[in-house]
């Protein structure tokens, strides 16, 4: 079977237009990091590469060889003003990671940058939160808990 000349340039040309749409998708994630409107913004964006992930309700465990964006871990509810508790083993062995809090009018609460090992408590407004993890060009892993109490409710990102 043989191919006309046009056929390949086609090719040719949906392959470059495929690699180069892929390279534009990640550079506007990339600039997801530095932006809390974009970080506040309903749903995600993200890209990960060599990801392994593990959640089961208040508990999640992610490996990654590179993830940039904002990926949901946490939707959380409360009916008051609330201290939520964390247990966190997180590390960025390259690149920028960060997990933060999305207060439902948009505020963005930092929990930690690059890397935390222990308890860290973070005062929530009423309302309903989520919880998001947000990396740039980021190689690393996070092991969180989100200690559940009373008059909160906690379902995992992707109920």
């Amino acid at each position: 079977m043989k191919f006309s000349k046009q056929f390949w340039i086609l090719i040719l040309m949906i392959a470059m237009t495929a690699l180069s749409g892929c390279n534009e998708l990640k550079e506007g994630k990339r600039k997801i990091y530095y932006d809390n409107s974009r970080i506040a913004q309903q749903g995600d964006s993200y890209f990960f590469f060599k990801h392994s992930e593990n959640t089961i309700g208040e508990k999640t465990s992610r490996k990654f060889d590179e993830f940039i964006g904002v990926k949901t871990l946490w939707h959380i509810e409360t009916k008051e003003e609330a201290e939520l508790e964390f247990e966190l083993d997180c590390k960025a062995d390259k690149g920028k990671l960060k997990m933060v809090v999305v207060a439902e009018d948009g505020e963005v609460i930092d929990i930690f940058e690059q890397e935390f090992k222990g308890n860290k408590k973070v005062k929530i407004p009423r309302g309903k939160n989520t919880v998001k993890m947000v990396g740039l060009d980021a190689a690393g892993h996070i092991n969180a808990v989100v200690k559940q109490q009373e008059g909160i409710k906690i379902r995992s990102g992707g109920d």
